[in-house]
């Protein structure tokens, strides 16, 4: 027990005190891998690879592809309300980095996220000197949060989620939890319940709302139009279907689905889009030992004939993909991921399959489920049955998987300005916490 006479005050400076032991050497390991190849490694050290702009600057943060991407409509509302506000992104993955410089608005900084180390943190904030910081769903790092609180740098939640395993891992250090809660400024959640939780843990009640998720309103994803044509005509006549941001745990019920569904079509093709393109040799492997002649795309060949897989690792092409083909499984959903993001498929006119782990988009997910928008599984033969009823002997979509993604259409189709809602809340909050458009720290 610390001076406080609070045992669970001492789990915040526990935990900083830890992160502070572990610095060195994550300094020197970060600082080894930049000296590599990879300069921007030092930017999780904090460290500004690129200049600070003047004026009045806000910070946005998405742990990883998804969350990221959730922030472009925002941004484009926020840049729409306020031109002369400038904008940086932090993610903490290459794969959401990469993405990111493709797709950010012209003239929006992106850097990596700071470590949740002290140090970094504020090596970080004395760099960018940020008027807020902008939290998209579950990345709530104690440092992070807590070195905003002391550098009067307001911090905002969106799009905010808390598993019942965080909950009540939050519960535990109750003292720690109000703290850090009750710096929040505001905080947009995605239920009921989540609003519920974060009040009882200390957020300010007038600062908590239950919102639409972002994720409706990012708009259609990208593709080039001539290769939607392309991979169409490859695959013209065969009995072809998707299995959308897979992980390992997802893999093998697909395989199962797709040696059920070859026994009725040989010529069957399997397209395979990983979650994390870098493991596309694991899955072309795991392909070709169970018989099947598998192509990366990667590699730069076509769609291979015959019974197939082609494993799509590439990155950015979603969207090519749900519009190619008209019934897709979505991966995430076996294994304890907790599901992607069914507004992307759903905007494309794809027809949606799912198996049970879907606590990151539960109650879209229902919604769907109970519209007719989207297919539960449970199983490779469960998920066999269900692709085998919704295509036609040449891989044309039955006259129930268009209805199936048409209630999907109208299910998740975004709130009419939810994005210009929230970005005047976010800058309402700059505008009372910060005061002056000059940022923190100038």
């Amino acid at each position: 027990m610390n001076g406080s006479g609070h045992p669970a005050f001492t789990a915040l400076t526990l935990y900083r005190a830890v992160a502070a032991a572990l610095e060195p050497g994550a300094n020197f390991l970060l600082q080894l891998r930049a000296r590599r190849g990879d300069a921007r490694e030092r930017e999780r050290l904090g460290e500004g690879i690129e200049a600070r702009p003047e004026g009045c600057l806000l910070w946005l943060h998405g742990v990883s592809v998804g969350e990221s991407l959730s922030l472009l409509p925002l941004l484009e509302a926020i840049a729409g309300l306020r031109p002369d506000l400038r904008l940086l992104v932090t993610s903490r993955t290459r794969t959401s980095a990469e993405i990111l410089d493709r797709r950010l608005p012209e003239g929006v900084l992106r850097s990596y996220a700071p470590l949740d180390l002290p140090r970094c943190v504020q090596r970080f904030l004395r760099h960018w000197r940020p008027s807020a910081l902008v939290l998209a769903e579950s990345e709530l790092w104690p440092g992070l949060i807590s070195g905003c609180h002391e550098a009067g740098v307001p911090v905002a939640l969106i799009n905010a989620r808390l598993s019942e395993r965080s909950i009540r891992n939050w519960f535990r250090f109750r003292a720690s939890a109000r703290m850090l809660f009750g710096s929040v400024s505001l905080a947009e959640v995605q239920d009921p319940a989540t609003a519920a939780k974060l009040v009882e843990l200390g957020a300010a009640p007038g600062a908590v709302r239950v919102s639409e998720s972002l994720k409706a309103a990012g708009g259609p994803l990208p593709c080039d139009p001539k290769e939607v044509v392309s991979v169409k005509q490859a695959l013209a006549g065969r009995f072809a279907w998707l299995a959308a941001s897979t992980h390992e745990a997802d893999e093998g019920i697909v395989f199962d689905a797709h040696a059920r569904i070859a026994e009725a079509f040989p010529d069957a093709c399997l397209v395979v889009v990983p979650r994390h393109p870098e493991r596309g040799g694991e899955l072309l492997r795991a392909a070709e030992a169970r018989g099947w002649q598998a192509t990366r795309r990667s590699s730069g060949l076509p769609v291979p004939t015959g019974e197939s897989v082609y494993v799509a690792d590439t990155l950015g092409e979603l969207g090519l993909w749900y519009r190619a083909l008209p019934v897709a499984f979505l991966g995430g959903s076996f294994g304890g991921v907790g599901g992607h993001n069914p507004f992307e498929p759903a905007a494309l006119g794809a027809t949606i399959l799912h198996g049970p782990d879907i606590g990151n988009f539960d109650r879209i997910y229902e919604e769907l489920d109970l519209g007719g928008g989207a297919g539960p599984v449970d199983d490779g033969d469960s998920l066999s049955r269900q692709v085998l009823h919704l295509l036609e002997t040449d891989g044309r979509p039955v006259d129930a998987a268009r209805k199936m993604a048409d209630h999907a259409a109208r299910i998740a189709a975004p709130t009419a300005g939810e994005a210009e809602r929230l970005a005047r809340r976010i800058l309402g909050m700059i505008d009372r916490d910060v005061g002056t458009p000059g940022g923190v720290g100038r």
